[in-house]
């Protein structure tokens, strides 16, 4: 590839941008492997449950909360915590009117005081006697001491738990800003595997004969139930809303027998789960969710009952309405196909627009991550995303800023010899001046001139003269080729040869030519002038000037190459500068030219003139001025 292929070429640009877009996009879904950044992940998790609340349908008629709230603590005849024999008159009341389970989101695991341990036995005698299934709960704590921290576990007193209940653990584990996104459904401790309270829940319900569960994947496998978690068997709790989405009844409803038996006709509670746990803030079992107010006053009233989270976590195993992230896989492609699009389209385009290319690129994506969520239960990354997407492009806003500056350098290097400062600005800023650069073919007008007599002169003067008087010379030609934006294509001898139309066109490149050579011609009398003040030789001047299609580019090898042009067009102008002398012209330019200036320029035909390489005769213009 020549020196100008290297520096125009996109492929070079569509390599880095490659290179880029691979290094970024894979870097950050590393970073999304490993959960950097969720916290702020965890903050779009939240914005999309919010904007999607009045989307959702009722939860699931088959949970009810029994709560044990503020009005029932006013009404009690007992203070907090209440006798057990509360909870075996609930069990009993709930169990006639066809609860297919009954779980206290309540610990049961300190004994009754000595006189009043006959309530640890009219609970249990409860329990036995019920023909609902029951569900207790155990808890993990920590246990801290000088020397070390320890997990324990504590579950329900064996007097309360006579065999007949299934305890589960009730922990849920908040993300670090605290909020309760996540259940894990299964904890390893001291070698044992232990199943959630909601597990417990539902293998009861579904009359699970041996559950046992098998974690493989990211689908856990739980009597018919097949459960979509993340890793550590955690389940993305897909909430109803925020608190109260569920049918909730006072637990005084239940102990009251006169309002229970008005309830238990109507059949609410047939072959439901009834769960029954504390509402009451000084409980300490309530937290915040997605749905929570995250500032001001609302942010403590926002909070949801712990009884509440195993609702909507049976509601979302029970609807099968699973949130699942991306496997590495897909999530990979994700980032290698954005990125790698991002960088392609931005190695082509300037600053500005390449930035709204990828402001339009995060806004379509986050808007994508919403709908996927919203119609598919399926969060996308987006931080992450939203970085890769920031870095490919500062990546390659980079590399275009080195690069351009590095191309910019060797424009000015290679094309200051040859055409005005002006055009090699115009070089660098236009980018589509750039893609002219280079083997193509187009209109350009093309200027021969020779000094007459110039072997006569080089004889009679020193070599050291006739250097001197031919660089004034050509500096003089050189500054009339630039005045007019044209190049200078090379000097052959005494000879100079320029171009006017690349490699920046102008529509009147035929005039441009025209006037340089009526300007040359004018400076050729102040130098004669000069020079015969000073004693030295004086001479005159010949110039053809033609306009055709022509190849421009660069011509050479590797190692030896320059910017020229070549073809028929060129050879015609070289013809005519040849055909001055014998016409007693000073400029001729062809028929061609002619067409493009005679509006603008006084000149003389001259018919039926035969051209050393032509077959057949032309008309050639001798140019004696513009018009005024």
């Amino acid at each position: 590839m020549n020196l100008f292929g290297k520096i125009f070429s996109g492929f070079r640009k569509h390599e880095m941008g490659i290179i880029i877009a691979l290094l970024v996009g894979g870097f950050f879904s590393l970073m999304a492997y490993y959960d950097f950044f969720a916290g702020y992940e965890n903050k779009f998790h939240d914005l999309r449950f919010m904007l999607r609340e009045i989307r959702e349908p009722e939860p699931d008629d088959k949970i009810m909360i029994v709560a044990i709230d503020d009005q029932s603590l006013e009404t009690a005849k007992y203070r907090w915590p209440w006798p057990r024999s509360v909870y075996a008159k609930a069990i009993d009341n709930l169990s006639r009117a066809g609860a297919t389970v009954i779980a206290f989101d309540l610990i049961f695991s300190e004994p009754t005081k000595e006189e009043l341990k006959i309530q640890d036995r009219i609970l249990g005698d409860a329990i036995i006697r019920s023909r609902a299934w029951i569900v207790l709960a155990s808890k993990f704590y920590t246990k801290k001491s000088d020397r070390a921290t320890q997990t324990a576990y504590v579950a329900a007193l064996p007097k309360i738990d006579p065999g007949k209940t299934h305890v589960g653990y009730v922990n849920y584990w908040p993300d670090d800003d605290g909020i309760m996104r996540h259940a894990a459904l299964l904890r390893k401790h001291q070698g044992k595997l232990y199943q959630s309270f909601v597990l417990k829940i539902l293998s009861r319900f579904y009359r699970v004969k041996s559950p046992q569960a098998t974690l493989t994947n990211k689908l856990l496998t739980y009597g018919p139930l097949k459960i979509s978690v993340e890793r550590g068997a955690r389940l993305i709790i897909n909430y109803r809303g925020g608190p109260g989405k569920f049918k909730t009844i006072s637990i005084d409803n239940i102990l009251d027998n006169e309002i229970f038996e008005g309830l238990r006709e109507t059949g609410m509670f047939k072959d439901k789960i009834i769960l029954i746990g504390p509402t009451f803030i000084e409980a300490q079992d309530i937290h915040f969710t997605p749905y929570s107010p995250k500032f001001g006053d609302l942010k403590e009233a926002g909070k949801t009952s712990g009884v509440e989270i195993h609702a909507n976590v049976l509601d979302t195993i029970m609807r099968g309405n699973y949130i699942k992230t991306l496997g590495v896989l897909p999530r990979t492609l994700i980032f290698l196909v954005l990125t790698l699009l991002l960088a392609l389209v931005n190695v082509h385009l300037r600053p500005f627009k390449a930035l709204l290319v990828l402001c339009a690129m995060c806004v379509l994506y986050l808007s994508v991550s919403f709908w996927v969520f919203w119609e598919y239960n399926l969060i996308l990354p987006v931080v992450n995303i939203i970085l890769a997407l920031f870095i490919t492009h500062l990546g390659v806003m980079v590399y275009l800023l080195l690069t351009e500056e590095r191309h910019s350098r060797q424009i000015k290097n290679i094309f200051s010899r040859y055409v005005s400062p002006q055009v090699v600005e115009q070089l660098v800023k236009d980018p589509r001046a750039e893609l002219k650069l280079g083997g193509n073919k187009q209109v350009v007008t093309i200027l021969f001139s020779d000094i007459r007599g110039f072997t006569t002169l080089s004889e009679e003067l020193s070599p050291e003269a006739v250097v001197e008087l031919l660089n004034e010379y050509f500096q003089t030609w050189t500054d009339m080729i630039f005045k007019y934006d044209g190049t200078v294509d090379k000097f052959i001898g005494d000879a100079i040869m320029a171009i006017f139309g690349a490699p920046v066109a102008h529509p009147d490149d035929p005039l441009r030519a025209v006037q340089a050579a009526l300007a040359m011609q004018a400076a050729l009398m102040e130098l004669n002038t000069k020079w015969a003040a000073e004693g030295k030789r004086m001479f005159k001047i010949g110039v053809g000037i033609n306009t055709g299609e022509a190849i421009v580019g660069n011509m050479g090898s590797q190692q030896a190459m320059g910017y020229t042009v070549i073809g028929d067009a060129v050879n015609l102008a070289s013809r005519l500068e040849g055909k001055t002398k014998d016409l007693g012209a000073e400029i001729l330019i062809s028929e061609s030219t002619y067409q493009a200036v005679k509006n603008k320029v006084e000149a003389q035909e001259h018919q039926d003139i035969t051209v050393k390489g032509k077959a057949r005769a032309m008309s050639v213009y001798d140019v004696r001025g513009l018009k005024v």
